[in-house]
């Protein structure tokens, strides 16, 4: 008699709806299009009518369960509660081997997961792949009681993994809750080996580019915590040495816009990396951060300068790839010598493009996902 074999099924929880294709979301479709094929994936997500959207694709292995009611910047703090109901539905059909929770350890969505994958003994991994504010109250009064329901449940509630993108997002997290993650894996913003092997391999092996335009892009939602800017004294100073310095910006904008840009808004996940291909520099936070933005991993895989505020990157990130990251100087007299230093870097960088595009095999998805699921105990 033979045995009908059962593909696994990884259930991940998104707190951003796919379509709108930067950040966090961003995250979750690289996650998906790098799953081993052998895995079938299915993603619940909100339906957020106060976001810009994008067109995405994702492999066949992967089904999106989008949830039909519209939610807005207010009214999503009752998305989990929804989660809840077509938690229960999937549970119905088909009991996940895995479940995923995108956000800090102690929001409400991570909270249901948790509860219901110890009840159904299932394995829970919350993905802390964004830069969340936990325990802050905020003026909704929804929010309010969500903060409360966080500290309490910092106090009683254990994950099977918890996934910080770097050292400091972990501290920072357990001194705010006054607890100490047992089970922690730190792992940067992973970007889509698919993907990018795609745009690489399509890209011309000569993009034309004159000599005195310089091409900065930022990727993801410009907000007022990534100071962007703070960018405008570097393009006056290119301009005044005869540089074109162009800046580029793919995302949702919430903040002033800077001056010299091209905004272009949300893009799909594959013309967004070919934009950065065809780019000079990528510009990440201008703000303090001390985290690992996936818009400066994206930049680094693909062999571009990259810029940052002072503190606005990890430790780690900057010590690991100090030959690729430069850190914007607050002090306007300290521009000169970081503009030399920029332009030597980008010399340099011109003289190798398109001989080789850095494999940097662990900020890929892909690294990550077969990580995950060698070590989660089953």
């Amino acid at each position: 008699m033979q045995v009908k074999y059962r593909r696994p099924t990884f259930l991940y929880l998104s707190y951003y709806p796919l379509d709108y294709g930067i950040g966090a979301a961003a995250s979750v479709i690289d996650l998906l299009l790098d799953l081993p094929e052998g895995l079938n994936a299915i993603i619940i997500e909100p339906y957020r009518i106060d976001l810009p959207c994008t067109k995405i694709e994702l492999p066949a292995n992967v089904k999106r369960i989008k949830i039909p009611i519209p939610l807005d910047e207010y009214s999503s703090a009752l998305y989990p509660l929804l989660v809840l109901f077509y938690f229960l539905k999937i549970f119905k059909k088909e009991k996940p081997d895995i479940v995923m929770s995108m956000h800090h350890p102690f929001h409400i969505l991570s909270l249901l997961g948790n509860v219901f994958c110890r009840v159904f003994r299932i394995p829970h991994i919350v993905d802390v792949s964004d830069v969340w504010n936990p325990f802050i109250s905020k003026e909704n009064f929804i929010n309010r009681i969500f903060d409360i329901l966080e500290r309490i449940s910092s106090k009683f509630f254990k994950n099977d993994l918890v996934i910080f993108v770097c050292n400091e997002q972990k501290k920072i997290l357990e001194i705010r809750a006054k607890v100490k993650f047992q089970k922690a894996l730190i792992f940067p913003n992973c970007v889509s080996q698919t993907i990018v092997s795609r745009v690489v391999a399509q890209a011309n092996q000569q993009i034309s580019k004159s000599d005195n335009v310089i091409r900065l892009i930022f990727v993801g939602r410009v907000g007022k915590e990534y100071n962007l800017h703070k960018i405008n004294p570097l393009l006056k100073k290119l301009g005044h040495l005869g540089y074109n310095p162009i800046l580029i910006i793919v995302g949702h904008i919430q903040d002033v816009f800077p001056n010299n840009i091209i905004y272009l808004g949300p893009r799909s996940r594959e013309e967004t990396l070919r934009l950065i291909l065809e780019s000079d520099i990528g510009v990440g936070p201008l703000g303090s951060a001390y985290a690992a933005p996936r818009k400066v991993i994206e930049y680094l895989v693909l062999g571009k300068i990259v810029i940052v505020g002072e503190h606005a990157v990890s430790k780690d990130l900057m010590k690991e790839y100090s030959g690729k990251i430069l850190e914007l100087p607050e002090n306007n007299a300290k521009m000169d010598e970081f503009v030399t230093e920029l332009i030597k870097k980008l010399e340099e960088s011109r003289q190798k493009q398109n001989k080789s595009i850095p494999t940097l095999n662990k900020l890929f998805c892909r690294t990550k996902v077969l990580y995950v699921l060698r070590n989660i105990k089953r």
